[in-house]
């Protein structure tokens, strides 16, 4: 690709016949929301088969993933590109785990008034 600034909104090409396109729209500065959006465009449409998509280092929004894995699981799609956008996925600090009521031991420890274990 030759392309040094090419931001644009691609969800609209028709792309039904492509076959490849490899490096497409590597070092073109594709926005997350211009790529997310053609990636859930584009896994809608009837594509071709075992297609290389490049494009750079674009990555997509938690929006495009389901998209980006339909093309790359249904259609067999060979998708290099910069991954989920960093912050895409929240994760909780609060994990709840069933508790084992099977379990019958005792354990003591006596802690200090701030929390931590006294000696």
């Amino acid at each position: 690709s030759d392309a040094a600034a090419f931001d644009a909104d691609l969800s609209g090409w028709n792309i039904s016949n492509v076959k490849d396109m490899f490096l497409m729209a590597d070092g073109a500065g594709l926005s997350s929301s211009n790529y997310t959006t053609m990636l859930t465009a584009w896994s809608a449409l009837n594509v071709q088969n075992n297609v290389d998509l490049g494009v750079g280092e674009a990555t997509y929004t938690i929006t495009g993933l389901s998209g980006r894995e339909a093309l790359v699981d249904t259609y067999g799609w060979t998708i290099s590109d910069g991954g989920l956008t960093a912050g895409a996925l929240s994760l909780s600090t609060t994990e709840v785990s069933p508790i084992d009521t099977s379990v019958t031991d005792t354990l003591w420890m006596d802690l200090t008034i701030d929390g931590t274990v006294a000696t």
